[in-house]
């Protein structure tokens, strides 16, 4: 009897002394990580704070930016991309690097510390690059288009073949061009010419209302202009093919074809 409680005491102790050192492993720190993909999203921010942080005009895209306007966004993108768009036009664009847990650095724009989660918003302190400038800043996530098989095949950033009407419709303003279509209606469109950033629209898109083999892509800056319509001739993880019908002599409607091939990105 004497025998078997030291061995059950033994036991006991071999199993305390495993869970000890079971719990003090230290785990993983995967902070920087969750925050990445917590913030992948686009976040509607109040005009206000880039009129604090920028209160002059500035793009980096051809079109300059007006001085206000009705709708700012930040979108973060998986691939550690992000945008700040005006009302569609680009204030700027680029990489973004998780730094610990609740800050990031946004190159080319500034810091972004103190990030706390709240439902769908977020509260943070952001200091702009250039002006050292910070504000509080609260934004809000925008829902997502779809979750349907198509709307994940688009998702992605792709690269136009130079192929099909590649010719006609990009001559002269770039020798490459990236479209990045995202699941929260965003659409951006880079170009490069002599290995350098040549062209950037920011636009939105979303499905055809009533016609599912074809989207819309439209901008804020003229909401009463008639979007333009893309008919989609395929559609995969692998492959977009999209082509549009525009008036190009001014004098038949519709009469002429553009067609564009896209592969994923590298």
């Amino acid at each position: 009897m004497k025998s078997t409680s030291l061995w059950m005491l033994a036991t006991a102790a071999a199993l305390i002394a495993s869970c000890s050192k079971s719990d003090s492993t230290p785990k993983p720190d995967t902070s920087r990580e969750d925050l990445k993909v917590n913030l992948t999203g686009k976040w509607t921010v109040p005009t206000s704070v880039l009129e604090q942080l920028i209160p002059t005009t500035a793009s980096t895209g051809t079109d300059e930016a007006p001085a206000s306007s009705t709708t700012t966004f930040v979108e973060f993108f998986a691939d550690s991309t992000y945008v700040v768009a005006y009302t569609n036009y680009p204030i700027a664009y680029g990489k973004y690097v998780t730094v610990s847990g609740d800050s990031i650095n946004i190159d080319g724009f500034g810091f972004a510390g103190g990030i706390r989660f709240n439902g769908n918003k977020i509260d943070f302190r952001l200091t702009e690059e250039d002006s050292k400038r910070t504000v509080p800043v609260t934004t809000t996530k925008e829902p997502v288009l779809a979750t349907d098989e198509r709307t994940g095949n688009i998702n992605q950033k792709w690269y136009i073949l130079k192929e099909e009407n590649w010719q006609e419709s990009y001559p002269e303003t770039a020798d490459s061009i990236n479209v990045r279509f995202s699941n929260y209606g965003t659409m951006v469109m880079e170009g490069y010419k002599d290995k350098g950033l040549a062209m950037l629209q920011v636009n939105n898109w979303k499905w055809h209302a009533t016609e599912s083999g074809k989207f819309q892509i439209y901008n804020q800056r003229d909401l009463n202009a008639p979007p333009a319509v893309m008919t989609v001739r395929e559609l995969s993880k692998t492959s977009l093919k999209i082509s549009q019908w525009y008036e190009w002599d001014n004098t038949h409607p519709g009469d002429d074809e553009m067609k564009l091939n896209m592969r994923p990105a590298k």
